[in-house]
Order: structure tokens, then C-alpha cells, then sequence
């Protein structure tokens, strides 16, 4: 065969590679664009509202950093919060807890797509009695048996008594009904743990999770903190054993997006895991799952020993 026929012959073959290779390049150059623009616009987030106090914190400084983003939080209940991505309302949401390999599976359906999830911080669930109580542990068999008997024997506080429902699906409890008394602020609960010793009041750990201020030691002094004995180890909620999670009453804080349009409030994603957003988290009472360094100078000085 010719030359000149060979190269009539894979001529069409050419153009098509260098066309495919054009693509590409376009198609790279596009996604530069859209990695640069993470941080502008108008970002929509649903979330659980028992995030709002984190979350309106860490969307002042976000707004702060990136000027030209607008990020627009709407807050709802877990199930409005997931009836929103399930319907395509919303494809960036954050939830006191990680989605079920059900839920994933339906959204990656839903979009073709799967699902991304990340965990970014934590709270826990804490466990207390009156002061004067001497209970300051509970096996953990006991807490089971409280929770299948559907013992009436829970109280908190009416801002946390979303808690509860996070309490029954960490014990597992994922149908029935079960009942929890409610009061209206800490020195209520207090008041009712002491007429009433054998129930157990439910508060979150990022209440008095920061010990300096006077306000948080004053709540601590008018209760009894349990521990769960969990294989013959006590484990009391700390930042240490949330961290670990050893304490078994976690709140994971995960931040979950199902084929963002155009990479659109993947930069918040990212902002949420970086180093001022965890010194914010360790700030608000919670445990960020990336803990901040601490940059220690170490000067030359002599010594006279």
C-alpha cells in the first residue's frame, strides 16, 4: 500500500484523537474554573437545627474568608433534612449522625452518583443524677434493659430534648415509642433529679465541656456525671474518650453532598476540616475530628544549673 493511502486511511482516525484531546483540555481547563470558584456564590446548606449554634459560627468566619460566597443555611428536623436531598431541593447537608448504607444507596440511585460523606466534629450525649446521688456508674446491660422495658425514667431539658431521639438509635432503638420528661432549664432539672433519684437526666457533653469559664463550672457542681462500665473499663465522657470514642454516646457532626452542581460548596467542605474551623469547634465545647497542631517556638537560652 501507498504512503499516500496509509496516511488517507488514518487521516479520520487523526482529526478524531486530536478532537477527543481538544475535549480533554477543555474539559480540564473546566474543571480549573469550577476549583476556583468553590468559594463564590450562593452555597445551600440544610442541616439538623441541633447544629445551629456550630454551624452559625462557622459560617460568620466562612462569610468573613470568602466574601463573595453566600452561604444560605436552612435548618429543619433530621427527616425534613433528608426528604430535602431525597427530592433534590438541597445536595449539601449536615447531620448529627452518618447516613445509614440505605440512605446512601437511595441517593447514590436518586443521583447516579455516589454519595460523600465526612465527619467533622463531635459532641456526645452525657448521663447525670442529682449531686447528692452515690450512683456514679451504669452498666452498660443496665442501660440496654432501661431502654427495651421503655422505662420511663429519662428527663432533660426542653432545648435538648431533640437528644433523646439520637440517644434510642445509638441503643439501637429504631421503632416504638418511648417517653422522656421534660423540664424547662438546668435548675429545673436539678430540682427534678432530686425528688427523683432514680432518673437519669440527659445533657450534652459540650455544655460543660469547657471547664474555665464560671458559668460551666456551676453546672457541674449541681450534678453527678455517670460513667458506663463497657467490658469491666469504666469510661466517663471526656474530650479524650469522645475523641477515641470510647464514650459510646457519640454525635458525630457529618457534613454529607450528593453531585454538587459545578464543585458548588465543596470549599465549605473543605473549610470545615481545616485548621481554624477545629480551634472554632474546640472552642464551641465539641471535638473536631482533625485536632489543631500546637505550634510551639523553642528559643536558644543558656541554662545555669
Amino acid at each position: 500500500m501507498s504512503r499516500i493511502s496509509l496516511l488517507l486511511l488514518f487521516f479520520p482516525f487523526l482529526l478524531l484523537s486530536c478532537k477527543t484531546n481538544d475535549n480533554d483540555s477543555q474539559a480540564n481547563k473546566d474543571n480549573i474554573y469550577d476549583l476556583d470558584k468553590v468559594n463564590v456564590g450562593e452555597i445551600e446548606l440544610y442541616a439538623d437545627h441541633k447544629a445551629q449554634y456550630l454551624l452559625d459560627q462557622l459560617q460568620t468566619i466562612y462569610s468573613a474568608h470568602f466574601p463573595e460566597s453566600q452561604l444560605q443555611i436552612t435548618y429543619k428536623d433530621d427527616k425534613e433534612v433528608m426528604d430535602a436531598i431525597y427530592s433534590d431541593s438541597v445536595r449539601l447537608i449536615v447531620l448529627m449522625r452518618e447516613c445509614s448504607t440505605h440512605e446512601l444507596n437511595k441517593l447514590k440511585s436518586i443521583y447516579n452518583s455516589k454519595p460523600v460523606q465526612h465527619t467533622f466534629a463531635y459532641d456526645a450525649i452525657a448521663l447525670v443524677r442529682d449531686k447528692s446521688s452515690s450512683d456514679t456508674l451504669l452498666g452498660q446491660n443496665e442501660l440496654d434493659q432501661l431502654i427495651q422495658d421503655a422505662s420511663d425514667l429519662f428527663v432533660t431539658v426542653s432545648q435538648y430534648s431533640g437528644l433523646f431521639n439520637h440517644f434510642l438509635r445509638i441503643q439501637g432503638v429504631t421503632e416504638g415509642s418511648r417517653n422522656i420528661n421534660v423540664v424547662r432549664d438546668i435548675d429545673e432539672l436539678q430540682l427534678f433529679l432530686r425528688e427523683n433519684p432514680n432518673y437519669i437526666g440527659i445533657l450534652p457533653f459540650s455544655l460543660i465541656s469547657n471547664q474555665n469559664t464560671e458559668e460551666v463550672k456551676s453546672i457541674t457542681r449541681k450534678f453527678r456525671w455517670l460513667g458506663i462500665n463497657m467490658d469491666d473499663d469504666e469510661i466517663y465522657p471526656s474530650q479524650s474518650t469522645i475523641y477515641t470514642k470510647e464514650w459510646p454516646l457519640i454525635l458525630p457532626y457529618t457534613i454529607i453532598y450528593s453531585r454538587l452542581s459545578s464543585y458548588k460548596g465543596v470549599g465549605f467542605v473543605k473549610f470545615v476540616h481545616n485548621r481554624q474551623s477545629a480551634k472554632l469547634i474546640l472552642k464551641a465545647g465539641l471535638i473536631p475530628v482533625n485536632m489543631p497542631e500546637r505550634l510551639i517556638r523553642i528559643e536558644d537560652q543558656s541554662f545555669n544549673l
